[in-house]
């Protein structure tokens, strides 16, 4: 069996070309900015319909309730696809280099890194069922693997006087993902940070620790638009797959231990 070896030069010429080329092709098919394309596309809606300020994961009313229902609403007549896609290119430099190399295949200072290229699924599924997935691959240890993915099941429902509201079952692969006020964790400030600068110091295990490391489900309501209730059980992945989805991995000894909350 014979191998081929690419100098790192090679590699990192390579990275950008591939993000020049999307970029020129995205500029080429581009419409007019909404949202996530694919929920764009889906609700007829512009930006700011869902997102405040039109930017951000954020949302305003309507775009949490678009979310308590499953990232459903079907009003778009026609073709139409549910796939977006992101990419983020990074140059991370600090006054003082780090002791060692951040990552292999990288220097103490001065990177430049095709951080993320993401492709996004998400809409309707089929009465009562949507969801939101993402897979991702990043130049650091050149690894595909699964993201934050969010599969709903939701039902609305009306009570003898009259009130009502939304009830849901969420199955994720992180918790807090599946929070609708943007308060937890998976969609705190700030949305996206480089990955080869100085490590952060120690920070509590929901602030990333499970992410794509465990699966589980939540049951939420939320009852006349004003009282809000979720609760849920996670367990960890097993080492079989945790090693297929995040591709690189040999074991899962340093996995989190089975979670409830």
């Amino acid at each position: 069996m014979s191998s081929l070896l690419v100098a790192p030069r090679t590699l990192r010429w390579l990275h950008r070309t591939i993000l020049l080329g999307a970029g020129a092709l995205a500029l080429l098919l581009a419409l007019p900015a909404q949202a996530v394309p694919m929920f764009a596309r889906e609700t007829g809606q512009p930006c700011v319909a869902c997102h405040i300020g039109g930017f951000g994961p954020q949302l305003t009313p309507f775009g949490r309730q678009f979310k308590l229902d499953g990232y459903r609403l079907d009003v778009h007549n026609g073709w139409d696809t549910h796939v977006s896609m992101m990419a983020i290119e990074s140059f991370t430099a600090t006054r003082k280099g780090q002791p060692t190399p951040p990552a292999s295949g990288f220097k103490d200072n001065d990177n430049s890194e095709l951080q993320q290229v993401s492709l996004f699924y998400g809409g309707r599924l089929a009465d009562h069922w949507g969801m939101l997935g993402q897979v991702t691959y990043s130049q650091n240890g050149g690894l595909l693997g699964w993201d934050n993915t969010d599969v709903r099941y939701t039902h609305n429902y009306t009570l003898g006087n009259g009130k009502g509201g939304v009830f849901g079952l969420s199955f994720n692969n992180n918790p807090t993902v599946s929070d609708v006020f943007q308060t937890a964790p998976a969609w705190m400030y700030p949305y996206t940070t480089d990955d080869l600068g100085y490590p952060p110091p120690a920070t509590p295990a929901i602030m990333g620790g499970f992410e794509q490391q465990v699966a589980g489900m939540t049951a939420y309501t939320m009852f006349d638009g004003s009282w809000y209730a979720e609760a849920g059980f996670y367990r960890t992945l097993s080492a079989a797959l945790l090693i297929a989805s995040t591709p690189g991995s040999t074991a899962a000894s340093s996995a989190p231990r089975p979670m409830r909350g």
